[in-house]
């Protein structure tokens, strides 16, 4: 089992949050807003990157080193039922505290009683209540106009969210075309797009990529757009292309 992160950041503040920046956010402040909640979100796949349902125990605890060093809040285990993979945990006051009081801080998740490693929550806390960032003043103002200035958008301004995957490594689902040829389908909709996203794809493996093409020439039917597309690739089999590890990674931009 692996856990794929799609927010490109855990934590949330209140339904009105912002999450700032390509890693797991969180809020550095002097108190805690109890009206805005603090929770931990994730998606759970299985290794051929299929969302996985039902129902799971889900445990966080948050940690001060990346390896040994003392726990520094934990919440769970607590039954939690997956929508498409999605989970979220609703984490108790001292979470809160610790991630708005300590710079680094790493979650290690468990599920039904196995970890799944730690992961760095960021170098620099950049999640901040709605009504605490939109009164930012001074060092602070300026501190989220630089990270605004990074973040992913599209030609109005809009804010973007990103998403990215690849095909199992030697076992990507490859499918003969035309005789001669093989295409793969790949999945996005653990990505939960509500809009049609742009999608930058590329065939990745250990030999004979020199004498492909199609592999950076995504089909996105718009009927589909938003939970898959297709890459075509000619003069190839499937027992081939797995011979040779070819499979899909991609980046998906969009909301």
């Amino acid at each position: 089992m692996k856990m794929r992160w799609l927010w490109m950041g855990g934590l949330s503040i209140g339904a009105a949050s912002l999450v700032l920046g390509y890693v797991a956010g969180r809020a550095r402040a002097s108190s805690v807003v109890a009206a805005q909640p603090m929770t931990y979100r994730g998606v759970l796949t299985d290794i051929a990157g299929a969302p996985i349902t039902g129902s799971k125990n889900i445990q966080v605890q948050f940690w001060n080193q990346a390896t040994g060093g003392a726990i520094q809040c934990s919440i769970g285990p607590v039954a939690v039922a997956l929508s498409a993979g999605a989970f979220e945990v609703g984490l108790p006051d001292a979470c809160t505290t610790a991630v708005h009081a300590t710079r680094d801080l790493w979650a290690e998740v468990f599920v039904d009683g196995s970890s799944l490693g730690r992961t760095k929550l960021g170098a620099v806390p950049y999640a901040l209540a709605a009504d605490t960032a939109s009164a930012a003043a001074g060092a602070l103002a300026t501190q989220l106009a630089a990270i605004e200035a990074r973040l992913s958008r599209d030609t109005s301004g809009a804010p973007q969210r990103i998403c990215t995957g690849s095909t199992p490594i030697g076992n990507t689902a490859w499918q003969t075309y035309a005789t001669s040829d093989v295409m793969v389908r790949v999945d996005t909709s653990a990505c939960a797009f509500t809009t049609r996203p742009i999608y930058m794809t590329g065939l990745v493996g250990d030999n004979l990529l020199y004498l492909t093409t199609g592999g950076s020439t995504p089909y996105v039917p718009e009927a589909t757009a938003r939970t898959q597309f297709e890459i075509y690739v000619p003069n190839a089999t499937p027992v081939y292309a797995n011979a040779n590890n070819w499979h899909i990674e991609w980046i998906a931009i969009g909301n």
